[in-house]
This record gives C-alpha cells, sequence and structure tokens, in this order.
C-alpha cells in the first residue's frame, strides 16, 4: 500500500517507531511490488514474508474474494456444507470481535478455523500459515 494513505502511513512507518520507542525489539515492514496485484502475485509474497499484520485496500480483498469464489464454485455436496458451516462460523466470531461485539469466541470456531478457513487460504495460494496471521486490516 502506498505511503501516501493515511492508513499505511501510520501502520508502516509510525507504528514501528511508536513500537520500538518503548519496548527492546524490532519491526519489519514489507511492502508489495507495484504489479503484485495485476500479476496475482500477492499470495507469493505473503508465504515469503509470512505477515503479522496484513493491510490491504479494498481492491486486494477483492482479489482475494473472487480467487476463492472461483474455487468454491466446484465445491459439492458435504463439503460444501461443512464449508459453509465454517464460513458462519467465521462471520459469528469476526462480528464478535467488532467493536461493540461481545468478545466471545463462538463454539466451533476453533475446528472451523483449522479445519477449512486456514486451509482454504493456503490452497488459494493467498496466504500461508494464515493462522499467525493476527490483525486483518481493511481501509
Amino acid at each position: 500500500m502506498v505511503c501516501s494513505h493515511v492508513a499505511a502511513c501510520t501502520i508502516d512507518i509510525v507504528g514501528p517507531i511508536c513500537v520500538t520507542a518503548f519496548r527492546p525489539g524490532y519491526e519489519t515492514v514489507y511492502f508489495a511490488r507495484p504489479y503484485d496485484l495485476k500479476a496475482s502475485t500477492i499470495g507469493d509474497r505473503l508465504r515469503l514474508v509470512r505477515p503479522t499484520i496484513f493491510l490491504g485496500v479494498p481492491r486486494v480483498w477483492e482479489k482475494i474474494k473472487e480467487k476463492m469464489q472461483a474455487k468454491g464454485k466446484n465445491t459439492k455436496g458435504l463439503k460444501k456444507m461443512i464449508v459453509d458451516w465454517a464460513k458462519a462460523k467465521g462471520l459469528e466470531y469476526s462480528e464478535n470481535m467488532l467493536l461493540g461485539g461481545s468478545g466471545e469466541i463462538p463454539s466451533g470456531f476453533e475446528r472451523a478455523h483449522k479445519m477449512v478457513l486456514v486451509s482454504s487460504w493456503n490452497e488459494q495460494g493467498d496466504a500461508t500459515k494464515t493462522d499467525e496471521i493476527s490483525h486483518h486490516i481493511i481501509v
């Protein structure tokens, strides 16, 4: 994301300065290449850097969604039922974690996350070990 965007500037520049000013350690910031979105290599970049925080503009999230929907069109039967259940658990979890949400982890979410949600991202090539990405930020 370009640093002319206020969210990118905050996360990519100001954030690491503030965090490392108050505790020992370091932070590493990676930037996608200009062609990553058009060439659909953003997944390769994510697998390489394995981010803890991932900041993306809506078009990045749209590309990820399109890829996942294309894969989902071929899913049928029991597998589709399991995937739909896991997506419902993921949505419930996300809504609970929003400001004003209950903050509770819904029952069955951990199983859904491990057996469907993480593996679907890995199959799409959009991330690796997404269980390590602790924050997804949409701006």
